[in-house]
C-alpha cells in the first residue's frame, strides 16, 4: 500500500493486521484490501512508533510529534500535552490489570 517501512505492527482481536509506518499513517489490512489512516482522517501524525490494543479493543497510537491516538468505532481522539501528556512523542503505551492505560513519553 505504501513504500513507507513499518515502524510497528499488530494483530488485532479480529484477526486484522495493523502497520505504523513511518510518515505514511496507519495501516489495516481487511481480509482483501488494505485500509489507510492519515492526519487526513484524523490521525495526529503520520509518523507512527507504537501500536497497542486495549481489553475493550481500543487501538492506542503513539505518534512521533503527534502525541497519542485512540482509534474505536471509526474515530479518532488525541491525547498530547492539552490531555495531559507530558510529551508529544509516545513511544509505549501499555494497559494494568486496573484497565489503565500508561503511556511512555521523552519528558
Amino acid at each position: 500500500p505504501t513504500s513507507s517501512p513499518a515502524r510497528a505492527v499488530l494483530v488485532d482481536a479480529d484477526d486484522a493486521l495493523w502497520a505504523g509506518l513511518e510518515g505514511g499513517g496507519l495501516v489495516r489490512w481487511r481480509a482483501t484490501f488494505w485500509e489507510r489512516y492519515s492526519i487526513d482522517q484524523g490521525l495526529s501524525d503520520d509518523t507512527v512508533q507504537y501500536l497497542f490494543e486495549d481489553e475493550e479493543q481500543t487501538l492506542w497510537v503513539g505518534t512521533t510529534s503527534g502525541g497519542l491516538n485512540s482509534f474505536s468505532v471509526g474515530n479518532f481522539m488525541t491525547f498530547g500535552a492539552p490531555e495531559g501528556l507530558a510529551g508529544d512523542a509516545a513511544h509505549a503505551v501499555m494497559q494494568d490489570r486496573r484497565g489503565t492505560v500508561w503511556v511512555a513519553t521523552l519528558h
